[in-house]
């Protein structure tokens, strides 16, 4: 017979067994999956994609079909890189390869501004058009190791607000992307050659020279092949200036982007009401930009009378050089055009761009060249606006790169 004594002995051997037990699971459950590289963390296929599915959703052309692979395939990764405070944070983004064992020259691809969550390369679905993805995997059927990252407040790191025109931020989430995407390469067998190709339109066009100037000041041990920039305001802070000295502003949300995101990465302190006039501050403190709406659903809530959108005192400030303002100070900092790219370099822009006025581009091109560059080119689209210079865009870029890949 078992005495009391042994009874509780053995039921609390049980129990310590069982919290040993649970203990490990829960070890288990937290433990963090083994880095594949020095920078990539994980990936996975997430889709197939067929040239016809390309051409359906209004990429590509006639006369560029019979160059494209029938199949390309989209990776989504994880990889490590740097927050805007400098510490290390996982982030994502997606690389998209076509069929075949051919070398492939790799091209990093930067998205242009969207809010919608679904619209982030690393979400990609083939049933939805509006995913930013659609352009890189174009360009990866045309023969293209294709790197597109999320950025910082996207995918991996939606929980964050997105950095909306900072340079580092852009630009090491996009350098390094390129290095995770090489070690994706040589994890998955995905024969690369030496050639690197950069490529974005607007906040895109922005990131691409801001990744530039990062890998040629920082990194000038890697060769870029030729970057080619679309619409981007390489003059942040006089682009500040164009915009707030008018009445009107077609699309109000760019401007809450840029200011929630600067108030983020430099803690400015405050709220939105600072820079916007009520109902407009407390919607976009209240997270409009969560990624719930899509762009035009968020233009919809606020106006483009600025008159009606901003504070009167800090519109005027912001126009009065002798007022200090860390906002302004800051957008400065930013700016991209006081140095000398030494690639090959294309810049277009639209002639009648109302969103991002073309005289950023002809500033950063007179700066790049007096500066030194030899190998800067400005193409200016006559008549096109900011969005109907995409298209444009696109087709040259792709002629470009062809180009100098056959020459080469």
């Amino acid at each position: 017979m078992v005495s009391d004594s042994e009874f509780m002995i053995e039921n609390l051997k049980l129990i310590l067994l069982l919290v040993s037990l649970t203990t490990l699971l829960s070890c288990d459950d937290d433990k963090q999956p083994e880095p594949l590289g020095e920078l990539l963390i994980s990936y996975e296929e997430i889709a197939r994609v067929h040239r016809d599915e390309i051409t359906a959703n209004n990429f590509g052309s006639d006369s560029l079909v019979n160059q494209m692979a029938e199949w390309s395939t989209v990776y989504k990764i994880s990889y490590r890189t740097e927050s805007p405070s400098g510490g290390d944070i996982v982030a994502s983004g997606a690389v998209v390869r076509p069929d075949g064992n051919k070398a492939l020259p790799l091209l990093s691809y930067q998205h242009d501004t969207f809010i919608l969550t679904s619209w982030t390369p690393s979400e990609f679905s083939n049933r939805n058009p509006g995913n930013r993805l659609w352009s890189g995997i174009m360009l990866a059927s045309l023969g293209y190791l294709v790197s597109a990252p999320d950025y910082l407040g996207y995918g991996a790191t939606r929980d964050l607000i997105h950095p909306y025109h900072h340079a580092s931020s852009l630009a090491t989430a996009s350098y390094d992307m390129i290095l995770a995407t090489q070690e994706l390469s040589e994890i998955a067998s995905i024969p690369i050659d030496q050639k690197l190709f950069l490529s974005g339109f607007s906040e895109g066009g922005y990131a691409t020279i801001a990744l530039q100037k990062y890998m040629e000041e920082t990194h000038p041990e890697v060769t870029i092949t030729a970057s080619s920039a679309g619409a981007g305001a390489y003059y942040l802070s006089d682009a500040g200036n164009s915009v707030l000295s008018r009445d009107e502003y077609p699309i109000a949300g760019f401007l809450g982007l840029l200011f929630n995101g600067y108030d983020d990465v430099y803690n400015l302190e405050g709220d939105m009401s600072r820079f916007f006039q009520e109902p407009y501050g407390s919607l976009i403190d209240g997270g409009l930009f969560d990624g719930n709406l899509a762009g035009d659903q968020a233009e919809q809530l606020l106006t483009t009378d600025l008159n009606r959108l901003l504070q009167p005192k800090f519109k005027s400030d912001y126009l009065d050089p002798s007022v200090s303002l860390p906002l302004r100070d800051k957008l400065e900092e930013n700016d991209l055009i006081y140095w000398a790219p030494k690639s090959r370099t294309f810049l277009y822009h639209g002639a009648n761009d109302a969103i991002v006025d073309v005289s950023s581009a002809q500033t950063a091109y007179e700066n790049f060249v007096n500066n030194g560059s030899k190998e800067v080119e400005l193409i200016v689209f006559p008549n096109l606006g900011h969005s109907d210079a995409y298209n444009p865009y696109f087709q040259a870029t792709i002629q470009q790169f062809e180009k100098i890949l056959s020459n080469e």
